[in-house]
């Protein structure tokens, strides 16, 4: 994290009022599709290194600093498996990405002509699944998720006057 970064009330406020909305509709998900979610502590498939918005790394970076916890200078794992999977369990699992926090779930997407959803979850948790229940109501729709996640992350680049190329737009987690 850049410590010369400002990190506006808003921005943060933004950020994790969408967390809180993550989390309600995980929460929602896990009500209605209990007999297909198979995630426990431990479960790691799903931990790997990926890349996030700018706002939200520095967000997460500047959390885990107040809290007093240490920032890994390298993945000691393999190189696509998350620096923060640690004896299995994920060790910043409240401070998490929002794509961690939505892994595992059905989630929809437009497809590339944005005329129909793409279903995506997790093959350990969806082997079974009736694709009758993968409808939108029973899903978490991510474009929205993501177009807020962007406009966040537009305004963070703004507010520190930050041309983004794509390691300021996209940070590797």
């Amino acid at each position: 994290m850049n410590k010369n970064i400002n990190l506006s009330k808003v921005v943060l406020e933004d950020y994790l009022n969408l967390v809180k909305f993550v989390e309600q509709e995980t929460e929602r998900m896990q009500n209605l599709h209990t007999k297909h979610i198979t995630c426990k502590k431990g479960c790691s498939s799903c931990c790997l290194s990926f890349r996030i918005f700018s706002v939200e790394k520095d967000i997460i970076y500047k959390t885990l600093l107040e809290n007093d916890i240490a920032l890994p200078l390298h993945n000691e794992n393999t190189e696509t498996t998350c620096k923060y999977l640690v004896n299995g369990d994920c060790s910043i699992y409240q401070y998490r990405p929002i794509m961690c926090r939505t892994h595992g779930f059905p989630l929809l997407y437009l497809n590339e002509d944005e005329d129909a959803y793409e279903f995506s979850g997790c093959e350990l948790n969806f082997s079974t699944i009736d694709m009758s229940e993968v409808v939108i109501e029973n899903c978490i729709m991510m474009d929205d998720i993501n177009k807020k996640l962007f406009t966040i992350n537009e305004t963070y680049l703004a507010d520190n006057k930050i041309v983004p190329n794509e390691d300021e737009l996209l940070c590797n987690w």
